[in-house]
């Protein structure tokens, strides 16, 4: 079973919106437990079995498409964004 940990700021509706996205796509695999939790301001991040895969750095976030692809691949996020 994959753990993902996603961290993302408690109070950016945008990082919320993507937060909320990359789990109802991920929610439905049987195989993939999602844990989000409170971060720093301003902070997306994703782990999969303590691995990082996206740790933001500006102000792009990648698509929730590129954040799931990247789960299921096992690779780091790669933003076409």
């Amino acid at each position: 079973m994959k753990q993902i940990t996603i961290r993302r700021c408690p109070v950016c509706s945008n990082i919320g919106s993507l937060t909320n996205s990359v789990v109802s796509s991920l929610k439905s695999d049987p195989d993939t437990r999602v844990n989000v939790i409170d971060g720093a301001k301003g902070e997306f991040s994703v782990e999969v079995d303590g691995q990082s895969i996206y740790q933001q750095a500006g102000a792009m976030l990648p698509t929730s498409e590129e954040v799931v692809s990247a789960v299921k691949a096992g690779t780091r996020v790669r933003s076409a964004s």
